[in-house]
C-alpha cells in the first residue's frame, strides 16, 4: 500500500511552540503508520518554515530546533515541489516561475525540432498540448504575481508562437478565436 504526498500545516504564535506542536503531530503520525504497517520515507520527507517576516526568519537561522519522525531529523528546505508547483518559503513564486520559464524554453525547442515534420493544420493543437498546458498548470495558485515577474513567461510564449506560426500576421490569424492564458495577454488589435 502506498500513500501519496501528505502535508501537515502547523500554526502557533511562537516559533518554538510551532515546532513542539509539529513534533507531537509527527509522533502521532508515526505511531499510526507503525500500527497500520505503513512506512514513512524519511529520506523524501522535508519541511518548509513560512516565517511571519523575513527579519524574524533571519534572526532565528542558527536555532537548533528541528522536526523529527521516530528520532530521524527531517530536512529543512527553502523550496519544495508539491503537485507540480514549486513552493518557496517566502511564497513569492520566484522558484516556480524560474523552473517554468526553463520548462517552456525546452518545450519551444522541442516544438521547433518537430514542427517541420508535422502537418501545419495540427500546429495549433501541438501548441496547446505541448506548451500551453505547462503555462497554465497551477496558474490559480501563482498567477497573482506582479506583471514584471510574468514577463519571462510572456516572452517564452511569444517565442513559441513565432516558432510555430512564423510572422506576426500568421500568428494573429491563427489565434483570432483562441483564448490565451488570461494572465498572459496578447494584443490582437495591432
Amino acid at each position: 500500500l502506498f500513500a501519496a504526498d501528505t502535508n501537515i500545516f502547523v500554526f502557533a504564535k511562537k516559533r518554538c511552540d510551532a515546532y513542539k506542536k509539529a513534533n507531537e503531530i509527527l509522533q502521532s503520525v508515526y505511531k499510526y503508520t507503525y500500527a497500520n504497517k505503513l512506512h514513512i520515507n524519511t529520506g523524501k520527507s522535508c519541511y518548509v518554515e513560512f516565517p511571519k517576516s523575513k527579519t524574524t526568519h533571519n534572526q532565528n537561522e542558527n536555532d537548533t530546533i528541528t522536526l523529527e519522525i521516530n528520532g530521524l531529523k527531517l530536512e529543512k528546505v527553502t523550496t519544495t515541489k508539491f503537485l507540480g508547483v514549486t513552493i518557496d518559503e517566502q511564497l513569492n513564486w520566484h522558484a516556480h516561475l524560474t523552473k517554468l520559464t526553463k520548462k517552456l524554453a525546452s518545450c519551444s525547442g522541442m516544438l521547433n525540432r518537430i514542427k517541420d515534420n508535422i502537418p501545419t493544420k495540427i500546429h495549433k493543437d501541438l501548441y496547446h498540448t505541448l506548451f500551453e498546458n505547462h503555462l497554465t498548470y497551477g496558474i490559480t495558485v501563482w498567477g497573482g504575481v506582479p506583471a514584471s515577474r510574468i514577463e519571462p513567461l510572456f516572452k517564452a510564449q511569444k517565442r513559441c508562437m513565432r516558432i510555430m506560426f512564423g510572422d506576426k500576421e500568421a500568428y494573429l490569424d491563427e489565434f483570432k478565436t483562441c483564448v490565451l492564458t488570461p494572465v498572459l495577454c496578447v494584443d490582437t488589435t495591432a
